[in-house]
């Protein structure tokens, strides 16, 4: 592997072509500037890696919610009142779930900005997990996997590096509508 004059590992980078063929460049990370786009530091790159993040925390409460909606599906099966009651409950909070990752409707925000923090959202995500644990396999099964991802989400607030995705963003940004009282 090549090196450089200060010992710094060199950048690769692939740059792929209309023909079947790509150009890999070596580059001394010393010698890119803060503004250049190839610095990990330029807001582009930046942006990038939150971005693929926030997809990751998208698709994350999308399988929370599928997990929920399967979970509550499978509690409305004990045909007892108070499974059929948290089953629809836990049907009804797995579609809003999913509903609010790909839009936040105005009324909504100031009503479920409780899922607008990491450790607000874990919270309610341990809850549910909670709900969810039952007689059959397979809700013990939902139950725990959305215990987890809340226990996951209560840790990541303490972590300051990373930061809400952007749907989470936009309802804390919404507030509580208190100023509208």
């Amino acid at each position: 592997m090549p090196t450089t004059s200060r010992d710094t590992q060199p950048n690769v980078i692939i740059q792929p072509h209309s023909s079947a063929g790509a150009s890999i460049h070596i580059i001394d990370s010393a010698t890119v500037s803060s503004r250049s786009p190839l610095s990990p530091s330029h807001p582009a790159l930046r942006k990038l890696a939150t971005m693929e993040l926030s997809d990751v925390f998208r698709i994350v409460n999308l399988v929370v919610a599928a997990i929920t909606v399967v979970g509550g599906i499978a509690q409305i099966f004990d045909l007892e009142l108070k499974t059929i009651v948290v089953g629809t409950y836990m049907v009804v909070f797995g579609l809003s779930v999913a509903l609010l990752e790909f839009q936040i409707p105005p009324l909504m925000s100031g009503y479920a900005s409780i899922l607008s923090s990491f450790i607000a959202r874990g919270a309610v995500y341990i809850f549910v997990g909670s709900l969810l644990l039952g007689a059959l396999t397979i809700q013990n099964i939902a139950g725990a996997i959305v215990g987890i991802i809340g226990v996951g989400y209560v840790a990541l607030e303490f972590i300051p590096s990373i930061e809400p995705p952007s749907n989470m963003r936009e309802a804390d940004a919404a507030g509580w509508g208190a100023e509208e009282v």
